[in-house]
């Protein structure tokens, strides 16, 4: 009845791969542009780390910076042990949109060894 060909069979090959090729750049192109919307719709970017913003700048100061093209990023560091009687937030700007947040607490919050 339905006899294929080599050629028929070439055909229809190079047909499903162009079909599936388009496909594939169509979804890139819409993934792309999704990125992109949510980029530009990103809520705040809280960011905590063990790592001081202005010790060395490594990879967590490299990846969270990209964010702040885009929106505001607090980065809490790790907290500072001072004589104060209540704790309190530190806030600091390091340029537009970050904001360095460093916890002070007092002694008596400080992990006891042993």
């Amino acid at each position: 009845m339905f006899k294929d060909t080599p050629e028929s069979l070439a055909k229809s090959e190079i047909e499903l791969v162009s079909q599936v090729a388009t496909s594939e750049n169509r979804h890139k192109k819409t993934n792309k542009t999704g990125i992109e919307d949510f980029l530009h719709q990103l809520p705040d970017v809280v960011g905590l780390s063990h790592l001081r913003w202005d010790f060395v700048y490594q990879r967590p100061q490299h990846l969270l910076s990209r964010f702040t093209h885009y929106g505001r990023l607090f980065f809490i560091e790790e907290p500072v042990f001072t004589d104060t009687q209540a704790p309190y937030l530190h806030t600091s700007s390091r340029g537009e949109n970050l904001v360095l947040v460093v916890p002070h607490l007092p002694p008596r919050f400080a992990r006891r060894a042993g």
